[in-house]
């Protein structure tokens, strides 16, 4: 009869330390009713949910490959509270490319803060949602949204640094990290890049007159090539 007492009361007490987490139930709102994106498309999403929670972004492209999207080096406010729709990506917005195809958008919740970047060990509600993007159309050279590569630097994190100094020195934006990001400068360029073994960089604005190469080179500079 001891024996079995302490055990109800070591249940009781384990339960009393580690209570059952409820689900928190979240939702998303694409601005593209038919979850259809094109290249260079900004993803634009409302988010909600019935508790006080924190909320991360993440993408998992048509090849399978995960990514945070938000929270991001420039808005790293995830805490959601309850009933109040947010609009994501506010602060700078997130522009789509490669890998072309199928991929997932997963909006996860938490009633604590998240572990870390990439853990789910702490998610207790979380939305799926399938879109497709579709590649770009073939532009005529010297038109506005056209794409070259170049040789990876060798110090990545510097030259993000020195990218996203160059557009805020000139009045403009930058959203990205090592594997991705946006920039714009007023009057001169914008566009988006990706990091494979090479920077893969997509020209979406620029100026009529500036021939592509000059362009071309501007960016390379941003990136100390």
């Amino acid at each position: 009869m001891k024996k079995f007492l302490g055990l109800a009361l070591a249940v009781l007490f384990n339960i009393a330390l580690h209570p059952a987490r409820e689900t928190i139930h979240i939702q998303a709102q694409f601005y593209n009713k038919d979850m259809v994106y094109h290249h260079r498309e900004a993803l634009q999403i409302e988010v909600l949910a019935d508790r006080d929670c924190y909320f991360k972004v993440i993408r998992i492209d048509a090849n399978n490959e995960e990514r945070v999207i938000f929270p991001n080096q420039e808005d790293g406010d995830n805490y959601l509270i309850a009933n109040t729709p947010r609009l994501v990506f506010q602060r700078a917005p997130y522009m789509l490319y490669g890998p072309y195809g199928t991929e997932t958008i997963v909006i996860a919740a938490s009633s604590t803060q998240f572990d870390n970047e990439q853990a789910y060990s702490s998610c207790t509600g979380e939305a799926r949602y399938n879109i497709t993007i579709h590649p770009p159309k073939n532009s005529a050279r010297g038109a506005p949204g056209f794409s070259f590569s170049f040789e990876k630097p060798n110090d990545m994190l510097q030259a993000v640094e020195t990218v996203r100094n160059s557009c805020l020195s000139k009045g403009g934006t930058f959203s990205g990290d090592l594997d991705a990001g946006y920039f714009r400068v007023p009057g001169l360029v914008a566009g988006q890049y990706n990091v494979t073994t090479v920077v893969n960089v997509s020209i979406t604005e620029k100026p009529p007159l500036i021939h592509d190469s000059l362009i071309e080179k501007e960016v390379k500079k941003f990136f100390n090539r």
